[in-house]
């Protein structure tokens, strides 16, 4: 569960082209003390991930000049960031393909403030990883190992 006062201050990157929705989240978030800095491309995504260093980024799915998944797929560092989806009307692939860059939670548009900050918690909320490692342990090689633990990070990514 996400303590918000652990993230007080926290830098926050939201990628949407959709003004109203970066300055509802702007709200939203100064109001609790964070830095909200927005991009509405990806190529301004880009420019703002490595000198911002975001804490939490929310993406919107679809953008002027790509997608999150296009994106995601291409960023190297993702420095620990708590990665939120956000889009109207995302399809089944596009969130399992987010799920398995990263994303640990999505937000459907039009949000209101207690739903955004649920899916902020689930994100930051990590995933329940126990049975499945105990169950590789002393029984698979570890490539096996590996490909049994990422399938279950994807299966409670798509769980959420």
């Amino acid at each position: 569960m996400m303590d918000r006062s652990s993230t007080l201050g926290a830098r926050w990157l939201v990628v949407d082209d959709d003004r109203s929705v970066v300055d509802a989240v702007r709200v939203i978030t100064e109001a609790r003390g964070h830095r909200c800095v927005s991009a509405g491309t990806l190529a301004e995504a880009s420019e703002l991930w490595t000198t911002l260093q975001p804490n939490v980024l929310l993406l919107d799915v679809a953008l002027p000049d790509g997608t999150s998944v296009e994106w995601l797929s291409q960023v190297q560092d993702r420095h620990q960031s708590t990665l939120v989806a956000m889009s109207g009307c995302a399809s089944a692939w596009q969130g399992h393909q987010l799920g398995r860059l990263g994303v640990r939670a999505f937000l459907e548009k039009p949000f209101d403030e207690v739903s955004f900050w649920s899916a902020i918690e689930k994100a930051s909320t990590p995933p329940d990883l126990a049975d499945a490692v105990a169950a590789c342990v002393g029984h698979l090689g570890l490539h096996d190992a590996e490909v049994t633990v990422r399938r279950s990070m994807i299966e409670e990514a798509l769980r959420r």
